[in-house]
């Protein structure tokens, strides 16, 4: 654990921290969507970090101005696509952002849960395809990634519902 990052948190409190900031995020130009990933759309009763994820074709900036945000205690790790910060009240935020050709991937891969993402993976294997956060691949051809439904349906099954993201028998 980080210094000074608190234990977990209900869900209702790190929903409302989520939902303000995006409301933020969303008012940068050239965020194009900005959603909760992770635990939080999962809605797993307790929460670790939150993690949050953007389109946009303009990362590095907003990135920059992510981490300068009014609510940001201290920057835990940055790149241009990236950003993971503690907030002033302990809580952990990760910022991810991703082209409009692999939001869908990126918003499926940090929603999770990690054995959901295993499942989906070993799926994609047997059909001779790749599966990461950047898109669904046919050796080097992005087949999918755009949103998670039509990766779903590439890989012949129905939306999974986030809360029903468990790696077993979805």
């Amino acid at each position: 654990m980080v210094r000074g990052q608190r234990e977990n948190i209900p869900l209702r409190e790190a929903e409302r921290l989520a939902g303000r900031i995006l409301k933020e995020i969303k008012k940068l130009p050239g965020v194009d969507k900005a959603l909760a990933a992770g635990s939080v759309r999962r809605r797993i009763k307790l929460v670790r970090n939150i993690n949050l994820v953007v389109e946009s074709s303009d990362s590095k900036r907003i990135i920059d101005e992510f981490v300068k945000m009014k609510f940001v205690k201290t920057v835990l790790s940055r790149d241009n696509f990236r950003a993971s910060i503690l907030t002033n009240k302990g809580i952990e935020v990760d910022l991810s952002i991703f082209e409009h050709s692999s939001f869908g991937s990126g918003l499926l891969y940090l929603t999770g849960s990690k054995e959901h993402n295993i499942w989906m993976k070993k799926i994609a294997a047997q059909d001779g395809l790749l599966l990461n956060e950047f898109g669904l691949f046919q050796g080097k051809t992005k087949i999918g990634g755009k949103t998670e439904k039509g990766i779903y349906a590439l890989l012949g099954f129905k939306f999974v519902k986030p809360e029903n993201r468990f790696g077993e028998d979805e």
